[in-house]
């Protein structure tokens, strides 16, 4: 489990293979900066990222790509079984979206 917390009021506890799973996508689409993906790796080894801590601008490119790909991957998705791995993931990225405003 890693936390991504966005500020004082908005975190996201999520699985790891979420995370991964949500990150790649985005790096594999362009959403993400490529420069970004240190941030990855970051919370993987920390067990999560404050993202209050890192430049605004950088912080503000990194939950904008989570959120665009997290509302593409949504779509994608369409209706799964909870039970099944792409449940968990759709599961992991609607509390992404509810916590950052657009779930």
């Amino acid at each position: 489990m890693l936390s991504i917390r966005f500020d004082q009021d908005h975190e996201w506890w999520v699985a790891g293979q979420t995370f991964d799973r949500l990150f790649r996508a985005s790096l594999d689409s362009g959403v993400m900066r490529a420069d970004l993906e240190r941030w990855w790796h970051t919370a993987n080894a920390g067990g999560g990222l404050s993202l209050e801590m890192l430049d605004p601008a950088e912080a503000q490119a990194l939950t904008a790509a989570l959120r665009t790909t997290a509302e593409r991957e949504l779509a994608a998705l369409g209706e799964v079984d909870p039970a099944t791995p792409d449940g968990s993931y759709q599961v992991g990225l609607r509390r992404l979206l509810e916590q950052l405003g657009s779930g």
